[in-house]
C-alpha cells in the first residue's frame, strides 16, 4: 500500500507538479519495486 501511494503520489506529481521531466523519469524505476497484482 506504502509502494502504491508513493506511486500514485509520483503520477500526480508527474502531471501537475513542477517536476514533471524529474518525475516522469523516475516512474518507470518506482513500478519495479511495486509488488505485481
Amino acid at each position: 500500500i506504502f509502494g502504491t501511494n508513493i506511486f500514485l503520489h509520483c503520477q500526480t506529481l508527474a502531471k501537475d507538479g513542477p517536476f514533471k521531466e524529474e518525475t516522469v523519469r523516475y516512474l518507470p524505476i518506482l513500478k519495479n519495486f511495486l509488488p505485481r497484482s
